[in-house]
C-alpha cells in the first residue's frame, strides 16, 4: 500500500527537520548596547586608575629588588693585557684572571643569586637551536643524529669518535668561572669567600629525565666511561672532566660530566640575544652570610675563557637580591602607567569636547 503513495507526498514530513525552538531556527533574542559617553566614561576612568594604581605597586615592589651588574667583556688580566687582544683561549681553566673590586652600598638581605649575561648572542637561531642530541644527554654516547657538522672527529688512526656532547649548543658552551671574597669591615687583612650553591637552578626532574652520565664500574673513573668519544671542538677540556675542580673550597656541587649544571643551564637556549642565565646561589648556611650579603668591599675574579669577540659581545655577572615578581624589570611598571594615565586623559578629554559640543548645540 505504502508503495502506491507519491515520493513527494511520503517526504513532506521530513524526518530531520530541526525543532521549532529559538535557538534551533536562529531567532534567539539580541542585545545591543547604546554606548553613550556618560555610561563609557567611569569604566573607562576606572581601568585607567586600576591600571595607574597596578603600576605604581608594581614599581615600588620591582625598586624593591636590588641588583649589581658587572660588565667584565674588556677587562684587564693579572699580568695587564686587555683580554680584547688575547686571541688565543684554549688555554686551561685559570690561565687567565680579571679582579674587579665591588662595593654593595646597600644590604642583599635574604635569598642572593648570581648570574652571568651574554649580549649579542643568539641562541634562538633555528639550526642552533636543534643541533643537539637529547638522547646522547642521556648517556648514549653514540646517538649524534641532528647535530651536523660537530657529530663526528676523526682520531689518529683514522678512527671516526663521537663528540661528546654535540652540536652547536654544547660547543659554544660558556665556560667563565667565579670566585667573590668579602672584606670584613672589622678587619682589613681578612679575606671571607662567598659560599656559592647550586641548590634550586635546575629542578631534580630535569636532571633525572635529560642529564645523565653513562653508566659505568665505579672501580674505573668518569673518564673510562666516555673512552672512545672526543671533545666539541672548542672546549678545553674533555666531558668527563667537565665540574672536576682542585678549588678546596668549592662547595656548589656543580656535578661533573653530563651531570653538569652549568651545561644543563647552558643547553636551555634564551630567546632573546641578549640573556642572563643562573650560575649560582648564596649559600646562607655560613655564619657571615646568613641573612645575606652585607653591605661593603668584595672583591670578583673572572677565570676569562669565553671570548665574546668573536660575536661583538658582551659579558657581564650579576648579583641579584630578587623581589616576588622576580628581578628588577621597570618596564612592566611603565606601560602600566603610561597606558592608565593615557586613558584618563584621553576620555576626560573626549568628555570635555563632548560638553562643549552639547553647550554650544543648545545655543
Amino acid at each position: 500500500m505504502s508503495d502506491d503513495i507519491p515520493i513527494s507526498v511520503r517526504r513532506r514530513h521530513a524526518p530531520n527537520k530541526p525543532s521549532d525552538k529559538p535557538y534551533r531556527q536562529q531567532q534567539l533574542k539580541s542585545i545591543r548596547f547604546h554606548l553613550t559617553i556618560t555610561k563609557v566614561l567611569p569604566i573607562a576612568v576606572l581601568g585607567g586608575l586600576i591600571l595607574v594604581g597596578a603600576g605604581t605597586a608594581l614599581f615600588f615592589v620591582s625598586n624593591n629588588s636590588l641588583e649589581t651588574s658587572i660588565d667584565y667583556t674588556d677587562c684587564i688580566t693579572e699580568n695587564g693585557t686587555s683580554a680584547k687582544d688575547i686571541i688565543n683561549f684554549s688555554y686551561p681553566d685559570g690561565a687567565t684572571k680579571c679582579v674587579f673590586e665591588i662595593e654593595l652600598t646597600d644590604e642583599y638581605k635574604g635569598d642572593v643569586k648570581f648570574f652571568y649575561g651574554l649580549t649579542g648572542f643568539y641562541q634562538n637561531y633555528r639550526l642552533y637551536m636543534l643541533s643537539r642530541n637529547d638522547y646522547q644527554l642521556l648517556g648514549d654516547l653514540n646517538s649524534t643524529d641532528e647535530c651536523g657538522p660537530l657529530s663526528f672527529e676523526l682520531s689518529g688512526d683514522g678512527t671516526s669518535l663521537p663528540i661528546v656532547p654535540c652540536g652547536f649548543i654544547a660547543n659554544s658552551f660558556f665556560n667563565d668561572t667565579f670566585k667573590l671574597y668579602y672584606h670584613p669591615a672589622d678587619n682589613d687583612t681578612e679575606t671571607v669567600r662567598v659560599p656559592f650553591s647550586t641548590n634550586g637552578i635546575i629542578s631534580n626532574t630535569e636532571k633525572k629525565r635529560k642529564f645523565k652520565n653513562p653508566p659505568y664500574n665505579r672501580s674505573y673513573t668518569l673518564c673510562d666511561a666516555f673512552a672512545n668519544t672526543a671533545k666539541p671542538p672548542w672546549w678545553q677540556k674533555p666531558i668527563c672532566m667537565l665540574g672536576v675542580t682542585d678549588d678546596e673550597e668549592d662547595t656548589s656541587g656543580a656535578g661533573v660530566g653530563l651531570e653538569n649544571v652549568d651545561l644543563m643551564v647552558w643547553m636551555r637556549t634564551a630567546a632573546l640575544p641578549s640573556f642572563r642565565k643562573y650560575y649560582r646561589n648564596l649559600d646562607r648556611e655560613s655564619d657571615y652570610f646568613h641573612n645575606g650579603l652585607q653591605k661593603g668591599n668584595y672583591t670578583l675574579v673572572i677565570n676569562y675563557n669565553y671570548n665574546p669577540h668573536t660575536f661583538n659581545g658582551k659579558k657581564m655577572f650579576v648579583i641579584a637580591r630578587e623581589s616576588w615578581m622576580g628581578p628588577r624589570n621597570l618596564f612592566l611598571p611603565i606601560v602600566c602607567m603610561v597606558t592608565g594615565s593615557f586613558s584618563i586623559l584621553a576620555f576626560l578629554g573626549i568628555f570635555l569636547c563632548f560638553t562643549i559640543r552639547k553647550k554650544f548645540t543648545k545655543v
